[in-house]
């Protein structure tokens, strides 16, 4: 068999067994040259095409419910359901009570424990490129949070009243 690219496929066959996959180009034929040749930028706009179906899909979808839920949905307003809610009982006091601060310290805690989280992704995906370096790297980040994670404890900021 001889060695050739073929554009439908996208594979490269070399000798009888030997296969390699090649990414996808856009290729034109040159009647000039009777050769493919590839055109500028195309690439790069099929590789978002996917992506651009995707959110036309998701948006129609979207729009499509609303519109249903819309159109199906039985309106009969009353005093009760015009009345303001929260979780299930009427609302006491004032809205512009102060809140405690705890609320705030565990919604902190909350994110930065969610972004050493996130850090964990990309970092688990190169591990074996970064060797021992991106190991001690990753331990010491973890040490640090570890230790902000013992003095948020040892202040009492985990304790609920």
């Amino acid at each position: 068999m001889e060695s050739g690219a073929s554009p439908e496929s996208g594979v490269l066959r070399l000798k009888s067994h030997v296969s390699l996959k090649l990414p996808e180009v856009a290729l034109e034929w040159s009647a000039a040259s009777k050769t493919f040749h590839t055109v500028p930028g195309q690439v790069m706009r099929q590789a978002y095409i996917g992506i651009a179906i995707l959110l036309v899909v998701g948006l129609l979808n979207a729009g499509l419910f609303l519109a249903l839920s819309h159109l199906a949905s039985v309106r009969r307003p009353t005093a009760i359901k015009a009345s303001a809610y929260e979780s299930g009982i009427d609302p006491l006091g004032d809205t512009r009570d102060r809140f405690s601060v705890k609320f705030y310290i565990v919604a902190i805690l909350f994110i930065v424990f969610d972004i050493e989280t996130i850090f964990f992704l990309p970092w688990a995906a190169i591990f074996r490129e970064l060797g021992l370096f991106g190991l001690i790297e990753m331990l010491v980040f973890v040490l640090v949070l570890g230790a902000g994670l013992a003095y948020a404890w040892k202040k009492g900021a985990l304790e609920w009243e």
